[in-house]
């Protein structure tokens, strides 16, 4: 992952939004005076301290989250959201025991004192998991930036106007304490396993460099909310009595709820973040537990509104309901749980949007057809039959809406090839759920029986006179566009019924409602009735803006992008989950050749892959290879709406490429007919190389060039002839270029050495962009320092042999150095022999200057290891890439021959010796000279381009000299001060008018 530079113009706010600020402000701090002085001194203290902490982590976690682009912060944004509600939910809490008595004050206090004291502690932590990746830009952050000030006020003014609205406001008093009770120790046992998790993983990382102390700050901070809360409890129970639990049941219930899923959201982020790093600690969280808390937060709930129905006047309605409604409430919620299981198991492995808010749609209408499942059971004693029977067809129709769906998920899992295991423990959690659900509206109906809440009426449309038409209108609406939406799925999908059965029967048990409140005199008794139809509604928007979700990104004709036609084909995919895989793999496959695939990314939501801060050549090759992985899969059908071949997918990538496609990587192009491509190129080039040098070579002797390479070369006969060119391999575009340019350079009327210089330039301008090394057509080899490639025509003749003379100086190792790092980079096999280098210090410089995957290309011949050791050594010791070879001349020979000989002789091979003349101390120079002589011819037949090195303070000039003719080429090295001057004494070709040139490194 690319961290993407902090840019604190982000948080610049601008000259509108300033006024807006300024003009809002004042009424804020008004409203802030009006409500601080109709508050007590507790609560004030407890909502300015509380206040402040949640708008500083907002600072902290937003700046973090937009530095480093990970959604592992957003546990902490959502801790942070529900602890506004939690303040508040506190507050109220507080408010009601001071209400009630002032002698546990002193307490109330202290409580709200180690309250803030913990939160403050959540803070520090915070910072200090933070200060190591913001060090640097840390100092940027300021927390008094003028939307910060405003949102720190807005903050408070939202908390003290909710606390005004509702501190008088009273909760239904319960008849039993016992859910409660259970409740609160459940948050003690979260409190008491994050106390456990955060000193556990503190512990741990101390000895492994980790941050650790957050964790330890975070610990402590629990131990004070942990004695805040038994104060608060204790204050209750000590100085009100153990009555006033029933009166402030559903504040503490809430205070508890809140409670639970801050510390939630916490306990998942403190064990998610050290995960990253060791995934072991994922075992401190073996299931979602925010999931399962929801689930057991819905059930106390329910249990508690059923302990709280007792004490109203409204209770008689339930004690007509008959057992065997339980049993269908039962039925139901097991095959709601099972469309659930479903439905979760299909978006996890797809990874579409679609199924989430197909999931939200599923609640939405879950509530709508408790609400009249529970107002059946209430009613039917009451009822006519002609109600009665309606209200058998709707329970059958929702029951077989529910059977429905679950064959048409069933449908849809195994035409996707996904398996679904039946996990116990989020079955349990889906049947406990909506259980909970059913008994909240269940019982919810008794508060609000008989009663008259005059702006609900407007949703009972079985009063409107044209509702029926709205209907009829709608449903037609909502067919239609299902049918087309749908399209796509029944392409994927074997054709079955039990889709249109499905929304049959839930459009028909739309109709059937309505025809029931109509039948049903009784039906205004329940006042909330109407927000069935309000549901269904809901439920449609829902939908349809799922659908949107799947919308495919169209191609323009003019698209130009590997990218573009890419994420085209990406949004017919519906096995997404496929796409994050596919994608991990190419990068992975990738990651020597281009390490900035690294930062590739795939959205799961839009299906769509971001290529941020990459070359074009890497993105082509990685969009190339994701294409070719996608539709190279057996299961295509599965997994994609579209069903192109592989062949068509080449198609369309040629389209777009062109002759780019050459610029792929070996592996990728072999997938396109590239042959097609060297003739266009080489056309292009032989152009752009006659028109450089027309000046010197006239058109008419180039055409003369041309007519005589015809003899010899289809591709000349071709232009010649004025036909297509045939097609050609690169072997044959090399030989092709190479012809061409002999055959220019006898024509050109000056030194060779000028020509190269004329034309390389413009070759590699030419060549380079489709990944074609001009060099060899030019047959030169660059020695990677500019200023010297540039004086002798852009390096030194292939396969040439060059003599170095040099004492032991900076100028010595840049040519060296420069030499065997540009060989690499064109992935040339390089041996380099020598007694003054470490091995280690010539891995450090090429993995700092080039890919590591460089290394392989690298044959080191250690003779430095044998000089400075004190190991003896009776043969050639060989690691991966490196020789150590002994003080022998016979191995050293030996150490020569088997390096070269152990790589294809077709492949051009980079030798650089530096042995001879430390070697002197130990033989005859008569003895090295001969061995040196004798090799030199080998290097060249095979394939080698060589340099050798000798040291004139060691070798004699005179020696130096009779060995000199025996080389096509002598340099002569030497620096002073910043300065490397390279002199030439002789240089295959033709020696440049100028013989030197200066360097500065």
């Amino acid at each position: 992952m690319v961290l993407h530079n902090f840019e604190p113009s982000n948080t610049n706010i601008n000259f509108k939004e300033y006024i807006i600020y300024i003009l809002i402000l004042p009424f804020l701090i008004l409203d802030i005076i009006y409500n601080i002085s109709h508050i007590t001194p507790l609560i004030i203290i407890f909502i300015l301290g509380l206040s402040l902490y949640h708008i500083i982590l907002f600072i902290l976690v937003y700046e973090i989250k937009d530095l480093t682009k990970s959604k592992i912060w957003n546990n902490l944004l959502f801790a942070n959201l529900i602890g506004l509600m939690l303040t508040f939910s506190t507050a109220l809490l507080l408010y009601k025991i001071v209400n009630y008595e002032n002698k546990s004050l002193m307490l109330l206090y202290i409580a709200v004192f180690l309250d803030i004291a913990n939160h403050l502690c959540a803070n520090l932590g915070v910072y200090y998991l933070i200060r190591p990746i913001t060090s640097k830009i840390m100092h940027q952050v300021s927390f008094f930036k003028f939307r910060y000030v405003f949102g720190y006020f807005l903050v408070i003014v939202i908390l003290f106007d909710l606390f005004i609205i509702f501190k008088d406001v009273s909760f239904p008093k319960s008849d039993n304490i016992s859910p409660l009770i259970m409740f609160i120790i459940f948050s003690f046992i979260l409190i008491f396993y994050s106390i456990y998790s955060l000193i556990l993983i503190s512990e741990s990382y101390k000895n492994l460099g980790f941050v650790h102390k957050p964790f330890f700050i975070g610990g402590i901070g629990m131990v004070f909310y942990l004695i805040s809360v038994t104060l608060i409890i204790f204050s209750i129970y000590y100085y009100l009595g153990p009555q006033y639990f029933l009166i402030l049941y559903y504040n503490l219930f809430w205070y508890a709820a809140t409670f639970i899923f801050t510390m939630n959201y916490y306990l998942k982020f403190i064990i998610e973040y050290p995960s990253l790093l060791q995934p072991k600690w994922r075992a401190l969280m073996p299931f979602d537990i925010l999931k399962v808390t929801a689930s057991v937060t819905l059930a106390f709930f329910a249990i508690s509104l059923c302990f709280t129905i007792k004490n109203t006047p409204f209770f008689k309605i339930y004690a007509s309901v008959q057992p065997f409604w339980y049993a269908i409430v039962l039925i139901l919620t097991l095959l709601i749980g099972v469309v659930s299981l479903y439905t979760r198991v299909v978006g996890e492995r797809t990874g579409l949007k679609y199924w989430n808010y197909l999931k939200i749609g599923l609640f939405v209408h879950t509530g709508a057809s408790f609400y009249v499942l529970a107002l059946t059971m209430f009613s039917w004693d009451s009822l006519g039959e002609k109600s009665q029977l309606l209200a058998i067809v709707y329970i059958t129709l929702l029951f077989a809406f529910y059977i429905f769906y679950i064959l048409d998920l069933r449908s849809i899992v195994k035409n996707l090839g996904i398996k679904v295991k039946y996990d116990t423990l989020n079955f349990s959690r889906y049947l406990v759920s909506y259980i909970s659900v059913f008994f909240i509206i269940f019982f919810g109906i008794g508060f609000t029986y008989g009663k008259s809440l005059p702006a609900i009426g407007v949703l009972n449309i079985e009063n409107y006179p044209l509702i029926i038409a709205f209907i009829v209108v709608f449903l037609i609406s909502y067919i239609g566009y299902l049918s087309t939406t749908h399209k796509g799925f029944e392409e994927l999908m074997e054709k079955n019924i039990w889709t249109n059965l499905s929304y049959l029967s839930g459009f028909v048990a739309f109709v059937i409602v309505y025809l029931f409140y109509k039948s049903f005199a009784q039906v205004n008794m329940f006042p909330l009735h109407g927000a069935f139809f309000l549901a269904y509604f809901v439920v449609l928007v829902i939908e349809i803006y799922a659908i949107n979700t799947l919308k495919v990104k169209h191609l323009s004709e003019e698209t130009h992008s590997v990218v573009d036609l890419l994420n085209h084909y990406a949004s017919f995919w519906i096995r997404v989950d496929e796409l994050k895989e596919i994608l991990d793999r190419v990068k992975k496959r990738f990651a020597e050749e281009y390490p900035e695939a690294e930062a590739v990314e795939f959205d799961a939501t839009t299906r769509t892959f971001w290529f941020p801060e990459i070359s074009e050549k890497a993105k082509n090759a990685l969009a190339t290879a994701i294409l070719l992985e996608m539709y190279s899969s057996e299961d295509i059908k599965k997994f994609s709406l579209k069903r192109q071949s592989l062949e068509e997918i080449k198609a369309d990538i040629e389209k777009i490429l062109g002759v780019d496609v050459l610029n792929l990587p070996g592996d990728l192009k072999k997938h396109f007919e590239i042959k097609k491509y060297y003739p266009l190129v080489l056309n292009d080039t032989l152009k752009a190389v006659s028109e450089k040098i027309s000046a010197f070579v006239p058109e008419k002797e180039n055409r003369n060039i041309i007519l005589k390479l015809a003899k010899i070369s289809e591709f000349f006969r071709s232009l010649s002839d004025g036909d297509d060119p045939p097609p050609m391999d690169e072997k044959e575009f090399s030989r092709n270029l190479k012809l061409y340019l002999d055959s220019l350079e006898e024509s050109f009327p000056f030194e060779y050495s000028l020509f190269r210089t004329a034309i390389t330039k413009t070759i590699n301008e030419k060549l380079s962009s489709y990944g074609i090394n001009g060099e060899e057509a030019l047959n030169i080899i660059p020695t990677g320092i500019e200023a010297f490639d540039e004086l002798i025509g852009g390096g030194l003749t292939r396969n040439s042999s060059t003599l170095i003379i040099s004492e032991e100086t900076r100028a010595k190792s840049l040519f060296i150095k420069s030499f065997i790092l540009r060989g690499l980079k064109n992935r040339d096999k390089v041996i380099y022999f020598t007694t003054n280098v470490s091995y280690d210090e010539i891995r450090d410089l090429i993995i700092k200057e080039l890919p590591r995957r460089s290394l392989k290309n690298l044959i080191f011949l250690d003779l430095n290891y044998t000089l400075n050791t004190k190991r003896a050594l009776t043969n050639l010791l060989e690691e991966d890439g490196r020789i150590i070879v002994p003080l022998s001349l016979t191995l050293i020979q030996h150490a020569i021959v088997k390096s070269i000989k152990s790589l294809p002789k077709e492949k051009h091979k980079r030798v650089v010796i530096d042995i001879f003349s430390d070697l002197i101390s130990y033989y005859k120079w008569e003895e090295m000279e001969e061995i040196l002589i004798k090799y030199l011819e080998g290097y060249r037949r095979w394939n080698c381009t060589s340099l050798i090195v000798l040291n004139p303070e060691i070798i004699s000039r005179r020696e130096i000299e009779g060995i000199k003719k025996f080389f096509d080429n002598s340099l002569i090295l030497s620096s002073s001060g910043r300065e490397v001057k390279i002199t030439i004494e002789k240089l295959y070709g033709g020696l440049p008018k100028d013989r030197s040139v200066i360097i500065k490194y």
